[in-house]
């Protein structure tokens, strides 16, 4: 996703998008995302075996990447939220939004299932194949396949598929609630989905249901994406980004300071499956990132914000759909080059080979993203311009290029 804005506040470039179009950017949106897709690729490109301190707190804190996955989920709340209120009714408001998400997620999405179940079972047996259940992934319901499984992921190449499937689902119904809501009231529902979601989470760990469920169901993760969107609605408040700063930053601090206890509660590991984590974690973490995407957005300079806009983080960012739908089978190809019980050591240590293979494993990620997007996404792209974007009144828009993002990622 990347950003485009018109409130006051917002900090825009006007930046190429390769041919697709041209928009005004918001960098250090950009560069969340970049920072969202690193987190993912350092938590399943981390092979070492830890021999003393340093590689287990090293391990232990790349294992929580998962919340990479929650960032993109807020982002995506953030801007897809900011986007459909921003158009309210201007012409075509669900066919244009609607055209432009497919054009974005559907080409590499399709093409990678298409290779999948349908290209490469013609010439060698698909891993963890998933005969006669694909249409859980055609379909976008991935996630609910897990769930029932209660932890199956059934296509090891296809398993991030669970987080697109809980943005799809959220972009099919969203247009039709901004729609029909008003701010207040859209700020009212966003806040009692926060509420339902951490009551349906707790009510399934007190019933024992394993953590998987509590994972991957799009209503126990919806308040990460209404976060994201209350974010977007309190900068198009009376005052803009001035005037959400301040509540930004006590969730900022708010959600951080919890994080943090969450943190040393575990010995520095998120576990995503432990019942502080299912309870209140999850939102907690979504605190956290609302805050800090609604202070990004409208940074100024600063530390944070020159490394938000840093070259390796923005370009992340660009690439992170195809990244993020790809990384797998990447890293197991960078894992068969350079498996772990070759990394040399230090001292006893296998950081430097762990450091190593971040580079080489990274480094191929991002090369598949940037091929997937040149040869590939960005002709899909060029279509935008016969779905433009409306505009109802000024008003601060932020619109995906990528999603994840995924928007998940992407």
């Amino acid at each position: 996703m990347s950003a485009v804005a018109h409130e006051p506040g917002l900090q825009k470039t006007a930046q190429p998008h390769d041919g697709a179009e041209r928009e005004p950017r918001i960098p250090a949106l950009d560069g969340v995302r970049g920072v969202a897709i690193l987190l993912v690729l350092i938590l399943h490109a981390t092979k070492l075996q830890p021999q003393w301190w340093g590689d287990e707190l090293l391990s232990r804190l790349a294992a929580s990447g998962w919340c990479g996955v929650d960032l993109f989920f807020v982002l995506s709340g953030f801007l897809i939220t900011g986007i459909l209120y921003d158009s309210k009714g201007s012409s075509r408001y669900f066919r244009n939004f609607y055209m432009r998400r497919v054009l974005r997620i559907f080409p590499l999405y399709y093409g990678m299932l298409a290779f999948f179940f349908i290209a490469l079972p013609l010439v060698h047996r698909a891993p963890q194949a998933v005969a006669g259940e694909e249409w859980w992934y055609w379909l976008y319901l991935s996630n609910y396949s897990i769930a029932l499984r209660q932890g199956g992921f059934t296509h090891a190449e296809l398993g991030v598929s669970w987080s697109l499937a809980i943005e799809e689902q959220f972009y099919i119904v969203w247009p039709a609630v901004v729609w029909l809501l008003g701010r207040a009231a859209l700020l009212r529902l966003c806040i009692a989905l926060v509420i339902a979601a951490v009551a349906l989470r707790t009510t399934l760990v007190l019933a024992g249901a394993p953590g998987v469920v509590n994972y991957v169901l799009t209503p126990t993760r919806i308040d990460s994406l209404a976060i994201g969107a209350i974010g977007a609605l309190l900068v198009r408040g009376p005052g803009g980004v001035a005037a959400a700063r301040p509540v930004a930053r006590l969730a900022l601090w708010g959600g951080g300071t919890l994080v943090a206890a969450m943190l040393v509660y575990q010995g520095g590991h998120l576990y995503q499956n432990l019942w502080m984590t299912q309870t209140i974690g999850f939102t907690a973490l979504a605190v956290f990132f609302g805050g800090a995407i609604v202070l990004a957005a409208g940074a100024k300079g600063g530390a944070a914000h020159w490394v938000l806009t840093s070259a390796l983080l923005c370009t992340l960012g660009k690439f992170s759909y195809a990244i993020y739908l790809t990384h797998t089978p990447v890293i197991r190809g960078a894992s068969w080059l350079y498996p772990a019980e070759k990394y040399p050591t230090l001292l006893g240590s296998q950081l430097p080979g762990q450091m190593l293979f971040y580079v080489l494993a990274i480094g191929a990620c991002l090369g598949a993203g940037w091929l997937s997007w040149h040869v590939f996404e960005k002709h899909f792209l060029k279509l935008k311009r016969f779905f433009p974007r409306g505009q109802h009144a000024p008003a601060a828009a932020v619109q995906p290029a990528a999603a994840t993002s995924w928007g998940s990622p992407g």
